[in-house]
């Protein structure tokens, strides 16, 4: 992943699982607009003392070239589903690409929006990474 991506933790302790989804998402964003230069994402758990019924807040700020910038702020209650943190990355980033501000940025750069949920994703991946790697056989780059 080439994005500059910055994740900060406050009020939970950092997670190489979290971390990992985090990555996920915005190499999301990577695929389908390459004019991105930096993501910050910053996971809050503000009332940590408490098991049951905590909120997770998830913030992501991304700044596209030309200098302009983005922001989905996504907050959810835990009410015992089952991985809350992980719907709430998920959610941000969704909201995130449905932003006016979004779709008038990426309008503005020549991109379209293009979201996929995690299972479309996948089989997105699936099917043009083999397409991509013949491509680069045929014009002759080889893997190192």
């Amino acid at each position: 992943m080439q994005l500059p991506l910055k994740i900060t933790y406050r009020g939970l302790e950092k997670s190489e699982k979290i971390d990992d989804l985090v990555v996920e998402y915005a190499g999301r964003l990577e695929k389908f607009c390459d004019h991105i230069n930096r993501c910050d994402v910053a996971i809050e758990q503000p009332n940590h003392a408490h098991h049951k019924g905590n909120q997770f807040r998830v913030r992501i700020d991304v700044t596209v070239s030309r200098g302009h910038e983005l922001v989905s702020d996504e907050q959810q209650k835990d009410n015992g589903a089952h991985d809350p943190l992980n719907k709430v990355i998920h959610d941000a980033f969704k909201k995130g690409m449905e932003e006016r501000s979004y779709l008038e940025t990426i309008a503005k750069i020549d991109q379209e929006p293009f979201y996929l949920n995690t299972e479309d994703y996948r089989a997105f991946v699936r099917r043009t990474v083999p397409e991509q790697k013949q491509l680069m056989e045929e014009l002759g780059f080889k893997p190192e």
